[in-house]
């Protein structure tokens, strides 16, 4: 991270200028490709095509996997939480995270496919109308995939949470020495006014939170945070079952106008 951070997309000699590190350049670029939604083989196509505009050598990165790793100390870690169907319980912790089905509604924890029928993966063994069995040959993976012949990694689960976590987030943000003066924004530079509320820690309830809590409000940089979520189809169809309830937390300790 260090070295993209200081290397020069081409040489400084050539032309470049020396506020264009790699990193910047690959940042730019990987901005453009999800605002305007690139494909993977376009963004390859273009890294190809600016590889060869710009004075050689230069550090162009051959295609998307290079230019995404040269980011990769910068990216924050998602977690992907398996959930029951009917949304009575998340599969984790030690009660719940090896469990197959729901314990309170029964419904399975993956979906029906070839190799797994939500019990047991499928034998290939049928009986026919004497009651002998009929040995089926099954369908097999190549043994080039990644899969092999295990059919519990074809397990797809039924219903899945994303979860971004919070503390990593928090995390860049007081790593940042400019970010984290502004996480006591709301104790330091507020404008107090007695006569209007301009500020959630102007209302009442703020206030009766920080009298039951004096140790969490003696430091102005503990997190105060607001929780909201709705439904919404980013699909935008009427007839679509899938659906989306992001949880969104809105940290209060910043200025307003970057809430």
């Amino acid at each position: 991270m260090t070295k993209t951070s200081k290397e020069t997309v081409y040489g400084v000699e050539k032309g470049c200028p020396t506020h264009w590190t790699l990193l910047r350049f690959v940042l730019e670029l990987l901005i453009l490709k999800a605002k305007y939604g690139w494909s993977d083989c376009s963004f390859n196509d273009l890294l190809h095509l600016l590889s060869w505009v710009l004075p050689q050598p230069n550090s162009v990165p051959a295609n998307t996997y290079q230019a995404k790793k040269i980011i990769s100390p910068l990216t924050m870690g998602v977690e992907k939480i398996h959930a029951c169907p009917n949304h009575c319980i998340l599969f984790r912790g030690e009660t719940f995270k090896s469990l197959d089905k729901c314990p309170r509604c029964g419904a399975s924890r993956y979906k029906n496919n070839d190799l797994y029928g939500g019990d047991e993966p499928s034998t290939g063994k049928k009986r026919n109308k004497k009651g002998t069995k009929k040995v089926v040959q099954e369908s097999q993976p190549p043994e080039d995939t990644p899969l092999g012949n295990d059919a519990k990694q074809r397990r797809i689960p039924a219903l899945v949470m994303w979860y971004l976590p919070v503390t990593d987030r928090l995390r860049c943000i007081f790593l940042s020495s400019k970010e984290a003066a502004l996480m006591t924004w709301w104790d330091d530079e507020r404008k107090v006014d007695d006569d209007k509320i301009a500020h959630p820690a102007d209302c009442s309830q703020w206030q009766r939170f920080d009298e039951k809590h004096k140790e969490f409000s003696d430091d102005p940089r503990n997190v105060r945070f607001g929780l909201s979520t709705d439904g919404m189809n980013p699909f935008n169809e009427r007839m679509s079952d899938h659906s989306t309830w992001p949880v969104i937390l809105t940290m209060y300790n910043i200025p307003t106008w970057l809430c």
